[in-house]
């Protein structure tokens, strides 16, 4: 088990190291966890917490809180590009990241391009 500030990572393969990243502009952190697969492998997993939009301050028409809440959540997202961009090998994310699949951060996301045998992480995906 890893655990970090309103996330935690379970997990039934070996635990090789845990670290945690704060988020920015949060008092959360992302932690990051490396396991050993059955097969030997080692795999990479992030859970993060994003921050959310808040309608509230929508419905206020409280522009400032909106734009520095998307300002954060780049932030984080950022952070999660430049995590997967640290080292080869497969990384997983999980978590609450409080975004639909419609949304411009998840979109972003799942652009990130992921190394293979043939291919480096290029971070321009992230950007």
């Amino acid at each position: 088990m890893a655990r970090g500030r309103e996330v935690w990572t379970l997990s039934r393969w070996p635990v090789l190291r845990q670290t945690q990243h704060p988020a920015p502009g949060s008092s959360r952190t992302f932690t990051e966890t490396w396991v050993t697969t059955p097969d030997g492998r080692t795999l990479r997993v992030v859970n993060a917490h994003l921050g959310t939009v808040l309608v509230t301050s929508a419905l206020r028409g409280d522009w400032a809180r909106l734009r520095r809440t998307a300002q954060t959540r780049q932030a984080q997202v950022n952070l999660l590009c430049r995590l997967a961009a640290q080292e080869p090998g497969p990384v997983l994310l999980g978590g609450d990241l409080n975004t639909p699949p419609r949304g411009r951060l998840y979109r972003r996301l799942i652009r990130i391009p992921i190394e293979s045998e043939t291919t480096r992480f290029n971070p321009s995906g992230c950007e």
